[in-house]
């Protein structure tokens, strides 16, 4: 058995939030997708459509939560009102007395997390953070309600979900930010982590009109070549950026490892390592595949360099380099603003 594999089973006992044998189907905002004819008889985020997702034997929903102006946590995805009451007016600006006179599509009003946890005492929810500001009442409610057990805190920011949990007086489950999941993603693929520390992974089967890379390139992960890894998937030679369609079908088919120089390096901010990458936030692009490649193919070692000039240092880290191999075999292909090496 995988250290993976005994992560997650003890990740089962640890939370009870997992603790289901069997696969757990979360319905997207309750079972607002089950209306036909009456398309806002069950409307999103609202109590009928969690109770029709109970009744039709869900036992986990996934919800969203914003809070007012006084600070209290309301079950609601979008930042303002306008999709649901044609009213372009942020939440975050509104005390709880102005949402209570609030009536959306359908005449539903916008619950309260704590009436709503209160409701439906024996549904476990999956609780996405939409914003900074809900931090703090999301944690309290939590708190007040003890309800630890049945709940799992998501959010697309790493940093906002682990202050949640060190807000929250008990022990939680949790899934990782986008950030996070990208690396673990990535790590898995090339074959460098044995570990995942994480008991939750959220992510798309598609994007945009993207295959995630999960769904459209599993099935040749025994089966990939090292062009695979440096050059992509499929034949992309002689391509032309003419269509969106074009660009979608790079994105889908590009490579696993990514050769940044020097000057790349230096416009892009690159993780060392997935350990605590919640403490970076999105500008993060890139990840070392592992922290001994830091410095690149290539290392070389001045003995004593305090005791030279600089330029004779800086000379010889250049010249040393050009004496042992070329920089990158595709060096006629790169756009690089500079290149040395020896004929």
């Amino acid at each position: 058995m995988s250290k993976i594999d005994r992560n997650f089973k003890s990740f089962k006992k640890q939370f009870h939030f997992l603790s289901s044998r069997k696969f757990i189907a979360l319905p997207h905002r309750g079972a607002h997708f089950f209306s036909k004819n009456n398309a806002n008889k069950y409307l999103e985020n609202t109590h009928s459509a969690f109770s029709k997702a109970r009744d039709l034997g869900f036992t986990h929903i996934e919800t969203d939560v914003h809070a007012s102006k006084d600070s209290i946590s309301y079950i609601i995805h979008d930042p303002t009102l306008k999709r649901l009451t044609g009213d372009d007016v942020a939440l975050k600006d509104l005390t709880s007395k102005d949402i209570e006179k609030i009536r959306l599509k359908g005449s539903h009003l916008i619950p309260k997390l704590e009436e709503t946890l209160e409701e439906f005492p024996s549904t476990y929810f999956n609780i996405d953070a939409k914003s900074w500001k809900v931090v703090e009442p999301l944690a309290d409610v939590i708190n007040k309600t003890k309800t630890f057990n049945r709940i799992c805190i998501a959010s697309f920011n790493d940093q906002r979900i682990s202050h949640i949990r060190n807000l929250i007086k008990g022990s939680i489950c949790f899934s990782a930010g986008t950030l996070k999941s990208l690396s673990i993603m990535i790590s898995l693929r090339l074959g460098v982590i044995s570990d995942i520390d994480v008991p939750c992974l959220e992510l798309p089967l598609f994007y945009k009109g993207i295959d995630n890379v999960w769904s459209h390139k599993r099935e040749l992960k025994e089966n990939l070549s090292w062009y695979n890894y440096v050059k992509g998937f499929n034949n992309q030679d002689n391509i032309h950026f003419k269509t969106e369609k074009t660009r979608q079908q790079l994105v889908k088919n590009s490579a696993i490892v990514e050769f940044i120089d020097a000057f790349e390096g230096e416009g892009i901010m690159i993780a060392h390592s997935s350990k605590n990458i919640e403490s970076f936030d999105e500008n993060v692009t890139h990840m070392e595949i592992h922290p001994s490649l830091i410095l690149g193919i290539m290392a070389n070692q001045i003995i004593f360099p305090e005791h030279n000039p600089y330029p004779r240092n800086a000379f010889s880290c250049s010249q040393a380099k050009q004496g042992v191999s070329l920089y990158h075999s595709n060096y006629r292909n790169r756009i690089d603003k500079t290149a040395l090496f020896l004929n």
